[in-house]
């Protein structure tokens, strides 16, 4: 199994810092080669190299506060795309391994300690 990635963003800053709007891209590449195995109960498995590629623009709006308190609501989009990959087991194809894009989003809070 080997991989890389790269995640990047930019903040730019409204009234003197108060306001943060937070674009951000990941980009990530795995490859992942599995040896043919037979378990403890005789089944065979059979795999073919995986390559997957994620890709995840998101963005952030931030709000920070006099009393070191930062709201935020963040929201995105994922997606894995992999490669036509067979896996077997005792010739029984298994089922494909791509997931379809989904939306990701959240409302969070958090506190700068200073210390």
């Amino acid at each position: 199994m080997a991989g890389v990635a790269n995640k990047t963003g930019y903040n730019f800053e409204f009234k003197d810092g108060k306001f943060i709007i937070q674009p951000s891209l990941l980009l990530s590449y795995t490859f992942v080669n599995t040896f043919d195995y037979t378990n403890l109960a005789g089944v065979s498995i059979n795999g073919d190299p995986l390559h997957a590629l994620q890709i995840s623009p998101n963005v952030r709006f931030a709000l920070n506060t006099k009393n070191g308190w930062q709201p935020y609501l963040t929201a995105g989009m994922n997606w894995n795309i992999m490669n036509d990959s067979q896996f077997t087991a005792n010739m029984a194809t298994l089922p494909a391994l791509s997931m379809k894009p989904y939306v990701q989003y959240g409302l969070d809070i958090q506190k700068t300690i200073n210390g």
